[in-house]
């Protein structure tokens, strides 16, 4: 005796979507899953990075821009036309002067941590800007940017006549000039110098001291056939002797600048 089927049964063999089975992952059963499970509030938290220190060049960069360049008829113009340095010189090597001096340490103290300020040798440890008496800033340029500076007093009592930065010197003064291209070069102690000899219209660069042509530097000097234009005296002359051994053992072609016994390269070229 056969059962009769269940009038709702599909017959065998044949298809149906009137039935389909469960599905857990179909939009009903998304639906009845979420009202079912319980929510859970996930929260992520972002973690910022640590805001980036500002570079010695960044506060050299701001120094200058709140003092203003020399200014024909001032007393830092007059200062320079006494050492044979001209509007055009001053002009294009970036020279400034501290006009208001109130003014910059604000503004420097508003935008700088003390202690990074003294560190980079702008303030001193009382926490004022070291260029009230020395008033002349001569920025020294690599790359467009300035990484060094140099103050120099524009009056005769003050001592001492110049004042530099604190920790080390990236590169000569006038650096632009060690571009690789072959050349005759005149290698100078001091940014004074320098421009004296700029002005005279011979390719100069400056280090710091007679002994501070660093052996990091040298490849810089490439291509170059460099003079090397130290004062006439027994340091000079040591010191020159000692850069031109640096060079030549380098292959790069080096001679001493002779200059008069006793004289500055300065005063040499201005005939005194």
């Amino acid at each position: 005796m056969s059962m009769a089927k269940a009038p709702n049964s599909p017959r065998p063999g044949l298809q149906t979507d009137l039935f389909p089975p469960a599905d857990p992952t179909s939009r009903p059963a998304a639906k009845v899953a979420e009202k079912v499970a319980p929510k859970i509030a996930v929260k992520v938290s972002s973690v910022s990075p640590a805001p980036r220190a500002p570079s010695r060049t960044e506060g050299i960069q701001a120094l200058l821009d709140l003092c203003p360049p020399v200014r024909a008829g001032s007393r830092t113009a007059a200062w320079l036309k006494a050492q044979r340095v001209f509007k055009k010189t001053w002009d294009t090597q970036g020279l400034r002067m501290v006009e208001d001096y109130h003014h910059a340490t604000e503004a420097l103290r508003t935008r700088f941590l003390a202690a990074q300020l003294t560190a980079w040798g702008l303030f001193n440890n009382e926490g004022h800007l070291r260029f009230y008496r020395h008033t002349l800033l001569i920025p020294w340029f690599d790359g467009g940017h300035p990484v060094y500076l140099q103050a120099r007093a524009t009056d005769p009592e003050v001592s001492p006549p110049e004042l530099s930065l604190t920790g080390p010197v990236p590169c000569p003064y006038n650096a632009r000039l060690l571009d690789g291209s072959e050349g005759r070069l005149y290698l100078c102690t001091g940014s004074l110098d320098t421009l004296e000899l700029l002005e005279a219209g011979f390719p100069a660069v400056g280090v710091p001291s007679d002994t501070d042509l660093k052996p990091a530097w040298l490849p810089r000097f490439r291509n170059k056939s460099v003079f090397l234009a130290f004062d006439a005296d027994a340091a000079g002359e040591a010191a020159a002797a000692k850069a031109i051994a640096l060079l030549t053992g380098q292959g790069i072609d080096a001679h001493r600048l002779r200059v008069p016994a006793g004289k500055r390269v300065g005063d040499w070229l201005a005939g005194k």
